[in-house]
């Protein structure tokens, strides 16, 4: 059920803290990924440091644009961007959210 590396939980932890974040304010893309590192995963500062550079290596403007507006709760740019996405860029996106946790835990 869950991978060698531990992946499933963190992953489903900050999954589910979507449903949990504040409602999005103007806030930089990336500053918002970042303070969902740190409120829902609760990983270091030089976890989080990893998180955003995966995310600014791997995935594309599209997908960092529905990354952020997912841990923001802000469900009108989902949606928005979402549409602007294709199936694979979304199973890719799915798939970075679900290593890259584990991946950045211990840095």
């Amino acid at each position: 059920m869950f991978g060698p590396n531990g992946s499933f939980p963190l992953a489903a932890l900050w999954i589910a803290g979507w449903a949990f974040a504040s409602p999005a304010m103007a806030q930089d893309p990336m500053q918002a990924i970042y303070n969902s590192c740190k409120e829902v995963l609760q990983l270091s500062d030089s976890g989080c440091d990893c998180v955003i550079a995966e995310t600014k290596d791997k995935l594309n403007d599209g997908q960092i644009a529905f990354f952020s507006a997912a841990v923001s709760n802000d469900s009108a740019a989902m949606v928005e961007a979402q549409g602007k996405l294709t199936g694979d860029e979304m199973l890719e996106l799915t798939e970075f959210m679900t290593v890259t946790p584990s991946t950045c835990q211990n840095q």
